[in-house]
């Protein structure tokens, strides 16, 4: 009787031992499955990173950054970056770069697991007078070859380009000095690199209004006085105003002498003579005072002609 509750009791206990193994193993499976669906990964994820930066005569900048992911994350992902591809842009678009991106493009290579970002930046190195530099390396290069520096870093990424999945990432940087350039090195108290090239100033432009300027230039004075003077005339004519005529030189016949014109006298202004009123036609006289017309009798008291009263 003891034995078989003895026996009994231990079968229990394995069996609760069993059931509670297969419950917490069960719980990690389902947690690592909905962690791997979210995305959950932290810094397992490895991310490799090669930026170039080629630099000109100018000063100007041309970007290759070449990032290449883990191949299952990128094969889960990369539908993203395709649908939204303003998230390669913002972080060489941010508020505080106060450089002009230019020329920007973003390319998703499905084949490599990889996101090649190019881009162009005018003055991004400063011309300091006796050297050039360009600033943003915290650490001094690995090693330099000719007409390279090279910079190696790791660190963790968590922005736009990993979706915000903390990742792993090794990154090699490249600075491409331009033709020409010699001591070039690293300043560790201004965290640049620094290098030493005549300043070269911009091609001029070869068009034909650039290499003929001062041709141009006065053909458009002229063009541009001609039509002031052609204004003025025709508002000129316009007002009723015409330009008085130059006075006209007399000729003379071959062998004369010009004789000096004689000086004018002003003409003699004759009043006119007042003016006399006829006499009024007296009524006896047998004419109308008022219409001078005949009357038919002497003592006619009224004009038969105009009707007036002679009284």
């Amino acid at each position: 009787m003891v034995r078989k509750f003895v026996f009994g009791f231990k079968r229990s206990a394995l069996s609760l031992l069993a059931l509670a193994f297969l419950s917490a193993l069960l719980l990690a499976f389902t947690w690592g499955g909905d962690a791997q669906a979210k995305g959950i990964r932290g810094a397992d994820t490895v991310l490799d990173e090669e930026l170039t930066i080629e630099i000109d005569a100018l000063g100007n900048a041309h970007y290759v950054d070449v990032l290449k992911y883990d191949r299952s994350w990128f094969n889960s992902y990369a539908y993203i970056f395709e649908k939204y591809p303003f998230l390669l842009s913002r972080r060489y678009r941010s508020e505080s770069n106060i450089r002009d991106t230019e020329n920007f493009s973003a390319q998703v290579d499905r084949a490599n697991f990889a996101i090649t970002v190019t881009f162009d930046t005018k003055g991004e190195v400063y011309n300091m007078g006796d050297y050039w530099i360009l600033f943003g390396f915290p650490e001094k290069p690995k090693f330099e070859r000719e007409g390279e520096l090279i910079f190696e870093s790791e660190g963790s990424m968590n922005n736009e380009y990993t979706l915000y999945d903390t990742m792993h990432v090794n990154t090699t940087t490249i600075v491409k000095l331009p033709p020409g350039a010699k001591n070039a090195k690293y300043n560790e108290s201004k965290k640049g690199v620094t290098y030493e090239l005549p300043y070269v100033a911009p091609p001029t432009s070869s068009s034909v209004l650039a290499s003929n300027k001062a041709l141009f230039t006065a053909l458009f004075l002229a063009l541009m006085l001609g039509s002031l003077a052609t204004g003025v005339f025709v508002l000129l004519r316009g007002k009723g105003i015409r330009p008085m005529p130059a006075p006209a030189v007399p000729t003379y016949p071959a062998g004369t002498t010009p004789t000096p014109p004689q000086a004018s006298t002003p003409p003699t202004t004759v009043p006119p003579a007042p003016s006399v009123s006829p006499p009024p036609i007296e009524a006896e006289a047998g004419y109308c005072k008022f219409c001078g017309e005949k009357l038919k009798h002497k003592d006619a008291k009224f004009c038969s002609h105009c009707g007036k009263s002679l009284i």
